[in-house]
């Protein structure tokens, strides 16, 4: 793979998915890496997964495309001769507007907005992509989960340039073995009463 060469020691890709014709993402045990083969450069980028929030499924319709092809036929009808092409071109797009629709996975991360958001999606929703987010979304969850006895530092007020944080240490329910806040008197995934 052309990527490989981007790759840390001891790093495995352990999936991948096309993000457009000429670039590809590249999920591994570290991080997820894009990588873009032009005619005359190579770009490459990754994205550290603590710092991914999502990949999330995400659709378009082209309806508006429809309502274009209406008013083409609608026009076309009065014209004359010359008005069946419009007519013509009218009920494709309709039919377009209608039957075409694309779906990607998209991955949200922290910083990241407009074009260079776009930059980190599939291609496609189909079977490989599909696989491709199902991994990135376990290494999200495996990294998000406290481990027992941990402390998680979270933030409970922001002010400018300044992050106040609190410290919750995590304990297991009796009756589901769910980790819940020290702090808490009922479990938030059974709703048991601790003892």
């Amino acid at each position: 793979m052309p990527v490989d060469g981007f790759l840390l020691r001891d790093e495995r890709i352990l999936a991948s998915a096309r993000a457009c014709s000429n670039a590809s993402l590249y999920a591994t045990d570290k991080r997820v890496i894009r990588y873009e083969k032009g005619l005359f450069n190579e770009k490459m980028d990754s994205l550290s997964y603590s710092h991914i929030v999502a990949a999330s499924y995400e659709s378009e319709s082209y309806i508006w495309l429809a309502v274009v092809g209406v008013i083409l036929a609608i026009i076309g009808a009065f014209i004359g001769s010359i008005g069946v092409v419009l007519v013509v071109f009218g009920i494709i797009a309709i039919l377009a507007g209608i039957l075409y629709r694309s779906a990607w996975y998209q991955l949200k991360a922290a910083g990241l907005a407009g074009s260079e958001l776009k930059r980190w999606r599939t291609a496609n929703a189909k079977e490989d992509a599909k696989t491709f987010a199902r991994f990135i979304q376990d290494q999200i969850s495996i990294r998000e989960t406290p481990q027992l006895g941990a402390q998680v530092m979270t933030p409970i007020v922001t002010r400018e340039k300044e992050v106040i944080t609190k410290e919750i240490v995590m304990i297991k329910c009796d009756y589901c073995d769910a980790l819940m806040p020290q702090t808490a008197t009922f479990c938030p995934n059974c709703g048991a009463r601790r003892k």
